[in-house]
């Protein structure tokens, strides 16, 4: 009865203050979700939004006041997504939006709460999904805008649009939109830059680093939009080393009182971060900053992957992306203390790789594949690849060389073949069973890899597929395939100019050596003294010339069907020659095929 009386009175011409009751009234049932069917029924909420619009104008005679209640009942209500629905029905979002935009309305409190009970009322309709088309053409974005440059420091009103902003930066529409609006994104950053350090607003700043998490790996253009905007990588550093030092400082008994959150606070920080330093204008000064050392060795300090496995993967991503810059890249000119201008690369590598170590090991294969990236760039530090060493971390590598998967093969082979390039570290390799992992991998891949180079091109097998030909579905994997062959055959000629005598100094430059050494060139004496392994550790478990013949092989279709890239063939070549050196003294008539025989390409 309530409801209906309010439903009439709202259509008669009522004095302020009666008006101000009604909306007290109706405040008051919003309350009780019992009232919503009532509220649809009775065809209130089109007319509390008609009458929101009079707050504006005085001479019509709704009252700022009113206009707070009101926005407050239709905020309530849309919590149900019927309610929703009749409101966007009704133009709400074009209507909320234009009372999120105008001026001051009544004193400046009463300004505040109309903010704060409007972006409620958007929180809720973005919920939604299948609203956003509608409120994107209702300007909400630029309503959001013009509310954060008056009320960007009301705590209500940021929670508020972070979670709109949560839920908009899902959707691929709202993103182009959103990263179209570049005086969106600065009040968003200068919001979320606002709250960063303070932890009561926890709740707004995991959502601004949620929703910028989601654009930046939207597509990786919007990691360098973001990046010009001045003070964007700032904010996201800030705001990274403030979560990470909230972690670190939680009291042990924080389990019991919302230690989640704060774990979900410092990942969507580490997701925002890793995804930012995909691009080089966000990811070399990411790179310099001590804030990103600061915020990993807070987080590899206080968590494990077995108690925050999400944020253990998102920050192995953070790693991998960082290390991936360097002012230097040779090891001759190396500065083990200034990291090769990297801050994480200058860390002590136990502090970074030992949380990782574990995620070689694992069952998620983001993880595993993280953990590899971050090992193959730490390993072009001296002191990486002595820990790779010492905390067995080659022997779950050299398990990995099993897998089936190109990508996980490429990326170990990668590890490996920086590893590899000093003599102590390759007879470690060849004690723990590195050249029966090879071969086995090379079996496979190689006549793979011949196979894709030999595959007509991506404009040939477009025109095959138009005149009806049969096309070939796994042409996408064939660049994966050749990478991973190369790379694989690369450490083969590390790894055999160990064990040879050879004097061709292995594909890195030595650590040991003052100058950079290329293939082909001599090794010095402190490289020989490396050698002293015997050649006999370096087994490949009675494959050597089933391996030889695909050496072989390959390099035949590099002659006769142009096959493998140019450079790509000069390194079967120094294969071939490796294996030549290395073969076995007890040769019988029915070998497979003699190296000596077989043509340069």
């Amino acid at each position: 009865m309530q409801v209906r009386g309010a439903a009439v009175l709202l259509n008669l011409m009522l004095a302020p203050a009666a008006l101000q009751q009604v909306a007290q009234s109706l405040y008051a049932l919003s309350k009780a979700e019992s009232n919503d069917t009532l509220f649809l029924e009775a065809g209130l909420l089109p007319r509390m939004l008609k009458l929101i619009r009079r707050a504006a104008d005085p001479a019509r005679g709704l009252p700022p006041n009113a206009a707070v209640l009101l926005a407050g009942a239709i905020k309530n209500s849309t919590i149900s997504s019927r309610v929703r629905a009749a409101v966007i029905a009704a133009d709400g979002a074009m209507l909320i939006g234009w009372l999120l935009r105008s001026p001051a309305l009544g004193s400046a409190d009463t300004s505040t709460l109309i903010a704060v009970q409007a972006s409620g009322v958007l929180r809720n309709l973005a919920a939604s999904s299948a609203h956003t088309p509608l409120l994107l053409a209702a300007d909400s974005l630029r309503s959001i805008c013009g509310l954060l440059a008056m009320r960007a420091a009301q705590p209500d009103v940021a929670l508020n649009v972070a979670r709109i902003m949560s839920k908009l930066s899902t959707q691929p529409t709202a993103q182009s939109a959103i990263m179209a609006n570049g005086g969106l994104l600065r009040a968003l950053l200068r919001t979320t830059r606002l709250h960063a350090r303070d932890d009561k607003m926890r709740a707004a700043t995991l959502r601004f680093a949620f929703a910028f998490g989601n654009l930046t790996a939207a597509d990786a253009a919007n990691s360098a939009t973001l990046a010009a905007i001045p003070g964007a990588v700032d904010t996201a550093l800030d705001l990274l080393v403030a979560s990470a030092m909230l972690l670190r400082d939680a009291p042990a008994s924080a389990a019991a009182r919302g230690s989640a959150s704060l774990d979900e606070a410092a990942t969507h920080a580490v997701r925002w971060v890793a995804n930012l330093a995909t691009h080089e204008d966000a990811g070399k000064p990411i790179a310099r900053d001590s804030r990103v050392a600061a915020a990993v060795t807070a987080i590899f300090g206080c968590r494990t992957a077995e108690s925050s496995e999400e944020l253990l993967l998102h920050s192995a991503h953070l790693v991998s992306n960082v290390s991936f810059y360097t002012a230097l890249f040779s090891v001759e000119a190396w500065d083990e203390q200034e990291g090769g201008g990297n801050v994480l690369l200058a860390l002590p590598p136990d502090a970074v790789l030992r949380p990782l170590v574990p995620l070689l090991v694992g069952d998620n294969d983001d993880g595993v594949a993280q953990a590899l990236r971050t090992l193959g760039n730490f390993c072009r530090v001296p002191s990486a690849r002595d820990f790779v060493r010492d905390s067995r971390a080659d022997e779950a590598l050299v398990l990995l060389m099993g897998s089936k998967s190109a990508e996980t093969l490429r990326a170990v082979a990668g590890v490996l073949v920086n590893v590899t390039c000093t003599a102590q570290a390759s007879a470690r390799l060849a004690e723990i069973g590195v050249g029966r992992a090879l071969a086995g991998a090379l079996l496979s891949v190689l006549p793979a890899a011949t196979e894709a180079y030999s595959r007509p091109s991506e404009e040939e097998e477009e025109a095959q597929c138009k005149s009806g030909s049969q096309c070939d579905a796994s042409s996408a994997e064939a660049p994966l395939i050749q990478r991973t062959a190369v790379v694989l055959v690369q450490l083969l000629v590390n790894m055999l100019s160990f064990h040879t005598g050879s004097e061709t100094a292995p594909l890195d430059y030595p650590p040991e050596s003052s100058e950079p050494r290329r293939p082909g060139t001599p090794p010095d004496d402190a490289y020989r003294q490396g050698m002293a392994a015997p050649a006999a550790a370096f087994e490949f478990g009675g494959d050597f010339w089933g391996l030889a013949d695909a050496i072989v092989g390959s390099l035949q279709n590099a002659q006769d069907h142009g096959a493998w890239r140019k450079d790509d063939a000069a390194l079967l070549c120094q294969a071939e020659a490796a294996l030549l050196r290395f073969a076995p003294t007890d040769v019988t008539e029915d070998a497979p095929r003699d190296l000596e025989t077989m043509p340069e390409p």
